[in-house]
């Protein structure tokens, strides 16, 4: 009965851990996928990392098949028994992954299974798309236990033989194929480290529990010894690297002979106000292999494409941009020519990523790609890089005047490469350093009255006298005017080129001054335009038992009266319907032909049931009205709903009824009481036998 209690208290164990040590490292995915796969997906995900996820990486892992081996070993008391006795719990936790498989996958039959799971994976990816929590980012999900792996495949696969998943260097097709032993070779010594744990420490712990013959402990000592041989020398495998890249650039960050720098900010039809700043030089220091190497760092790039009215980006491709990491690092090279290994000087040096990951490497004819990504804390790094750049021109002193944590969504660029050669050119003597910043805040101008007079200094942030040096010198503002009863697209520029102004001088909408400084503080531009109304719109979302109350709350903040105002958030009810992730129980969840006067607030409320665990997306709320004889239709920004995870027995007892369901055996499923069944109560009362044999016999 040792062994039948160990392999009972054990299994106890794996799921306890699983869930709730080990299920956590999958954190991002179970945000983006628990809402359409439900609560039992941590309890898979958490198996999955116990079993083949790295323990000398994630010492979540190895901490929980320690605690595992040592509850094996003090329930089996016996060094040889605890081994063959944690063997086998970790065979049956395989079996065990299979059961919450089903249950994830909601597979009722086995007739019915391959139908069953296309079509719930086709209704999944069809809105996902939409429904990525703007918090969720590849490099997140790239980082958890096996996912690099996987997505290494998955790059390899769309490149083909193009594509370098592990080594910048080394194409993984092999003659074996895409499942190439460098890939499956991770995988099997995170196994085998995981089962060499559990098998050491519970044959360890049980040898302190019996005395035994001299010749048996040998044995066992022998084991222990070749186990621990195994253990201790994986700490010296060396796994497949990731190359990264060297850029030799030197003084990257000074900017003071300037070919180029301009100032353009853009004022949309929905009243955002868009600010980007450029600086470049020409330079000879550049490495002649290198053709392209810039640093970006971003934040919340989906705000700034969603702020530009007529962008030509599809809805999907928009919010997909939410899952690019905040500090990507990208080279282009020639082809002939092998990046460094230490990555720690020039552009990369100064970025502020410090710890860079492959994301794809891609050889096309005579070049290479390669990309890099971090997530980082990118409003900090935006303001350090800039503060480090050594620059004296006016045009510098405006970028360094913008905080990204001031903005909604931000961007800088920088680096260096050659333009002729990039634009399919053959002048190696195009080189260029470069800095460009891009800074969005929405709402910032309202209708308030159709005419505006606006001072340029509260549209580019700075109030002092600008010189204009360099080959060209600009600043700009490009606005909506509807003066003349048709709403035109109308800018305003200085500059110190004449061939720049003469350019210009081509757009009939554009008024341009040449000019060798600027004072934007002495300068005003006067239009007439029906920005959409201050309108003070938010929600608020509580949670309790799974269950989600959503408030709607709007305010009319502007001066005109708003008519057949109508609010709707329909779209996140009907497309998580699709997937059965949630339902509504109680409210609407949208408002019809509402009139809102100056000051008048509204508010409207309802109640879904959330299906399952992670970051459930709203992904805006539409909103209508008419005002001053205008129509108006516009998005909301993002709001998440947080599903916490289900309750360890529940997701259980979940799994295996499934299994129990396809058997036709549906009795060992139903529920005594408190979320007990049937078949819980059968493994209770044979633990507690187990127990009561065990000590009798300790007695004895």
């Amino acid at each position: 009965m040792g062994k039948l209690l160990g392999l009972i208290a054990g299994g106890i164990g794996v799921v306890m851990l699983s869930y709730y040590m080990v299920s956590p490292l999958y954190s991002p995915l179970i945000n983006l996928l628990g809402p359409y796969l439900g609560y039992g997906l941590p309890l898979l995900l958490g198996i999955i990392g116990l079993l083949a996820g790295n323990p000398i990486h994630y010492y979540a892992i190895m901490i929980s098949w320690i605690i595992i081996g040592i509850i094996v070993g003090i329930s089996t008391r016996k060094g040889l028994r605890a081994m063959g006795t944690s063997i086998l719990l970790y065979s049956l936790t395989f079996s065990f992954m299979i059961l919450v498989l089903i249950s994830v996958l909601d597979i009722t039959s086995y007739t019915s299974a391959i139908p069953d799971i296309t079509g719930r994976v086709e209704r999944i990816l069809s809105i996902l798309p939409n429904m990525i929590p703007y918090n969720v980012n590849l490099i997140d999900i790239k980082n958890e236990p096996l996912i690099s792996t996987i997505y290494s495949i998955i790059i390899a696969a769309i490149g083909k033989n193009n594509a370098v998943a592990l080594n910048p260097e080394t194409s993984i097709y092999g003659s074996s194929g895409i499942f190439n032993y460098s890939l499956v070779y991770p995988i099997i010594i995170n196994i085998i480290e995981n089962l060499a744990i559990v098998i050491l420490v519970s044959g360890v712990i049980a040898s302190l529990f019996k005395k035994r013959h001299k010749g048996m402990a040998r044995a066992e000592a022998i084991i222990v010894v070749i186990i621990t041989l195994i253990v201790i020398s994986s700490f010296f495998v060396i796994p497949a690297g990731i190359n990264h890249a060297n850029t030799e650039a030197n003084s990257a960050n000074n900017l003071n002979n300037v070919g180029i720098q301009a100032s353009i900010n853009i004022i949309t039809e929905n009243g955002s106000l868009i600010n980007t700043v450029i600086l470049a030089q020409n330079s000879t220091n550049i490495n002649s292999n290198i053709i392209l190497a810039a640093s970006i760092l971003s934040n919340n790039l989906t705000y700034i494409s969603n702020s530009i009215v007529h962008l030509p980006i599809s809805g999907n491709l928009k919010k997909l941009l939410s899952m690019v990491p905040s500090g990507l690092f990208v080279v282009v090279s020639k082809n002939n020519y092998t990046l460094g290994s230490d990555g720690t000087s020039g552009i990369l040096k100064n970025s502020g990523i410090i710890n860079p990951q492959l994301l794809l490497a891609y050889n096309y004819s005579k070049y290479k790609l390669y990309v890099y990504g971090q997530d980082i804390n990118e409003s900090k790094y935006i303001k350090n890089v800039i503060n480090n750049y050594n620059s004296n021109l006016s045009m510098y002193n405006i970028i360094k005047k913008y905080d990204s944590e001031n903005f909604r969504s931000s961007a800088l660029i920088y680096g260096y490469g050659n333009y002729s050669l990039l634009l399919g050119g053959n002048k190696t003597s195009d080189n260029e350093r470069f800095l460009a910043g891009l800074f969005e805040n929405p709402s910032v101008f309202h209708s308030s009255g159709k005419y505006h007079k606006i001072n340029m200094s509260d549209i580019i942030g700075y109030n002092s006298t600008i010189n204009f040096n360099g080959t060209v010198s600009a600043i700009g503002v490009i606005y909506p005017d509807s003066s003349n009863s048709k709403t035109s697209i109308n800018s305003i520029f200085y500059s110190n080129n004449k061939n720049f102004v003469s350019i210009l001088n081509e757009s009939t909408n554009t008024t341009y001054y040449n000019t060798q400084n600027f004072n934007p503080d002495q300068s005003n531009i006067s239009f007439n335009y029906t920005f959409p109304a201050y309108l003070y719109f938010n929600v608020k979302i509580s949670e309790n038992n799974h269950v989600a109350t959503v408030i709607n709350e709007v305010q009319n903040r502007d001066n005109s009266t708003l008519y057949y105002l109508n609010i709707s958030e329909d779209y996140f009810i009907e497309n998580y319907e699709k997937t059965g992730s949630l339902s509504l129980i109680s409210g609407n969840s949208d408002i019809h032909n509402i009139t809102l006067k100056t000051g008048e607030y509204y508010n409207f409320t309802y109640k879904i049931k959330l299906n399952g665990p992670g970051e459930f997306v709203i992904p805006y709320a539409n909103i209508s009205y008419n005002m001053d004889n205008k129509s108006f239709n516009l998005h909301s920004q993002e709001y998440l709903i947080k599903s916490p995870n289900e309750k360890l027995i529940t997701v259980y007892n979940s799994a295996l009824g499934s299994f129990f369901k396809i058997l036709g055996i549906n009795i060992l499923a139903e529920s005594i009481f408190a979320n007990i069944t049937i078949f819980d109560l059968i493994i209770l009362l044979i633990l507690i036998l187990a127990i009561f044999i065990e000590i009798k016999k300790r007695n004895r």
